[in-house]
């Protein structure tokens, strides 16, 4: 699992144990901290983590192939995304 976010900071070690992640400062696109693009709290609670919405999930997976994610790999993730919607409209 990747994780993206906006400070430079190692992960707690309590969740390196419990989850095989990688934390990266990356910004894909040019947006601020306060209102990023297809971002929401997860599950829709207020106080809950931020989570990308699945098509900005495969733009981001998409920009680690070749340094960080094999091409077959992202090829099998893509065969498997039926859920992205294709009219999502973002304001930029």
């Amino acid at each position: 699992m990747s994780l993206f976010g906006w400070a430079s900071a190692p992960l707690p070690g309590w969740f390196t144990q419990a989850f095989a992640a990688t934390y990266r400062r990356k910004r894909l696109f040019v947006e601020s901290a306060e209102a990023q693009l297809a971002v929401r709290a997860f599950a829709n609670a207020a106080s809950g983590p931020l989570v990308s919405d699945p098509e900005r999930a495969v733009l981001e997976m998409l920009s680690e192939v070749g340094p960080r994610q094999s091409l077959s790999e992202a090829r099998a993730i893509m065969e498997g995304a039926y859920s992205l919607r294709e009219d999502m409209q973002v304001s930029w």
